[in-house]
């Protein structure tokens, strides 16, 4: 636990600084993309209290800043990446502090409580209290939106262990398994990461990827039974959840 305290009161001058760097308009397009289009459906409207758990350097909360969401708040073990958020994104609703502190007096408070790539950083046996107190801080009826690595993904074991934080990881099976014992609905849906602008790009996601993908998933099911069924083609996957 000293570790862990450790890295992330340092993490954004050890781990973030070096992973991307400072703010930049382009990776600003990249999470834009991101929400347009994993996002943007499964949230409420625009009036709603909207919490982001890991807000980082404030990428998430600046999009829905420009889409009109106007009851946004963030927080994050990380003070050098609060600092940097708050500057960003242009509001003071972004908090350092730890979230099972900073939920324990907030109950039915927010409409939806989002998390990226938040779920794998928390211990298996912290797993029940962290999803207790995010049920409890939402509203009835409010939703929660975790996204995370995809353990089923080609390259997953750089995900996994990209990050001397992460706990554990997983599949839209698991994770599915997980959310289902705390809220009524749950959907499991993949994140689209190929936002290519130039027409090559734009080719090969529309025409050459799927032969690939389906001769993949071909290959794999040849393999072995429920082999595939995988989303291996996917880097992360999006958990939606409802109170």
């Amino acid at each position: 636990m000293q570790l862990r305290n450790k890295i992330f009161n340092n993490y954004y001058k050890i781990h973030g600084k070096f992973l991307d760097g400072q703010i930049n308009n382009n990776l600003q397009k990249w999470f834009n993309s991101v929400c347009d289009n994993s996002y943007l459906d499964h949230l409420p409207s625009r009036q709603s209290q909207i919490l982001e758990i890991g807000c980082g350097k404030g990428y998430i909360l600046k999009w829905l800043k420009n889409n009109n969401f106007t009851k946004i708040e963030g927080v994050d073990l990380s003070p050098e990446d609060v600092k940097i958020a708050k500057e960003y994104v242009g509001i003071n609703n972004i908090y350092y502090g730890d979230v099972f502190n900073y939920l324990s007096n907030k109950k039915s408070t927010y409409d939806c409580i989002l998390g990226k790539d938040i779920l794998e950083h928390i211990e298996k046996n912290k797993l029940e209290e962290f999803l207790n107190i995010i049920k409890d801080a939402l509203k009835p009826g409010g939703k929660v939106i975790f996204q995370v690595p995809n353990m089923d993904w080609i390259m997953a074991s750089h995900e996994r262990y990209m990050d001397l934080t992460h706990e554990i990881g997983f599949i839209k099976e698991s994770l599915a398994q997980l959310l289902r014992l705390y809220f009524v609905s749950v959907e499991i849906y993949p994140v689209e990461y190929n936002f290519s602008s130039n027409i090559i790009g734009k080719f090969t996601f529309k025409f050459i990827n799927p032969i690939v993908v389906n001769l993949t998933r071909l290959w794999l099911k040849i393999l072995g039974a429920g082999a595939g069924d995988c989303w291996f083609e996917y880097r992360e996957i999006l958990g939606v959840g409802k109170k």
